[in-house]
């Protein structure tokens, strides 16, 4: 389950398009990247977070401000409405976490928001799953956004192992 914080620009209120509206996403890996995070101790079985998809599940339709609770078993989104797309930009704010910036352009996901799900590749599997096999790593939950094509969007989404 995570925080958000955003930090609205001028796009939101009808202005110009901005560079970036960022949103801040603390996600939740899920019970397979746990697993193969696992066995990377003992077969050197890898993943690497290589994309990104958005959706409009995620958050409380009875309270839009609040989100709901991050399925740790789940293996899609509810609701995909763009991606999987690759990862903008990796970083690694300390040695269990990984923060990836996704970027949403002007043109892309104009609805409303709730969840963000970042996908991994396999690599160095000596068993389930293959090698090159894509698994949703994490997931994210975070309060209605609504975006449209005034609004370019960064998600940084930070998750710790």
């Amino acid at each position: 389950m995570g925080n958000s914080s955003i930090e609205f620009g001028p796009a939101v209120f009808g202005g110009d398009t901005v560079a970036f509206l960022e949103l801040q996403v603390d996600a939740e890996p899920t019970t397979e990247a746990r697993r193969i995070m696992a066995r990377g101790a003992t077969d050197g079985t890898t993943i690497q977070a290589v994309e990104f998809s958005v959706g409009q599940g995620g958050f409380d339709p009875n309270d839009y401000t609040a989100a709901l609770p991050v399925n740790p078993d789940a293996v899609a989104l509810d609701d995909v409405i763009f991606g999987p797309e690759p990862i903008d930009h990796i970083e690694r704010p300390n040695v269990q976490a990984i923060s990836c910036y996704c970027v949403l352009e002007a043109s892309e996901a104009n609805v409303t928001l709730g969840e963000i799900a970042i996908w991994g590749d396999v690599q160095n599997s000596v068993g389930d799953p293959p090698d090159d096999t894509k698994v949703v790593m994490a997931i994210g939950h975070f309060p209605i956004l609504c975006k449209n094509s005034s609004m370019r969007y960064a998600l940084r989404v930070t998750i710790q192992a």
